[in-house]
């Protein structure tokens, strides 16, 4: 057993300084992996070819609609059609989305707080009456439009047009006995 053991530390001792020997110094190595493994890999890689360089431009091309900054100028183009749909906020909100904007827009935060309840029988909705007072300004938004259309035909010397826009007008946007008159709270809003 002793001899054992000596035979061991003798063995270890006499490869201990060969196997120290055979490593190769990494303290300056910049890379992970070795020098053999390396050359290996570059071996395997496809070898760099370089694009062939660009062929100069004669002073003819540079000058055929092209700056020299290299910006691509696009033939003008004239578009002819319809322009698209300017979308009005009743087409593209729902019914319960136009109750909610009309109520910001006509009640302040202490009105909606007072009047977060109500009765059916006895009085409207916030929403209800938000929607009379958006009806009620979409009326007069649309009589002073149409207003001013015929204005400016009368201002063009076509009277006989103006007066019937006017007409058309007064029959479009009167007030019928079937629809509510505007509510009080309206007018208070206002100022008149």
């Amino acid at each position: 057993m002793r001899t054992c053991s000596k035979l061991i530390s003798i063995l270890v001792l006499s490869v201990g300084p060969v196997s120290l020997w055979a490593q190769e110094d990494t303290s300056d190595r910049t890379r992970v992996v070795s020098d053999n493994l390396a050359a290996a890999l570059a071996d395997t890689m496809p070898k760099y070819n370089p694009p062939p360089p660009k062929p100069k431009k004669t002073e003819e091309e540079l000058a055929y609609g092209k700056p020299k900054n290299g910006i691509v100028r696009l033939p003008q183009v004239v578009v002819e059609g319809r322009r698209p749909p300017i979308f009005s906020e009743r087409q593209v909100n729902t019914d319960k989305g136009l109750q909610q904007i009309a109520v910001k827009r006509y009640f302040s935060g202490a009105a909606q707080a007072l009047n977060k309840k109500h009765i059916p029988i006895i009085g409207q909705s916030n929403e209800a009456v938000a929607m009379q007072m958006w009806e009620e300004d979409e009326r007069l938004r649309l009589i002073t439009e149409f207003n001013d259309r015929a204005d400016t035909l009368e201002a063009l010397g076509d009277e006989e047009k103006s007066d019937e826009a006017r007409e058309m007008i007064q029959d479009l946007t009167a007030r019928q006995s079937y629809l509510p008159a505007p509510s009080a709270l309206h007018r208070d809003t206002k100022g008149n």
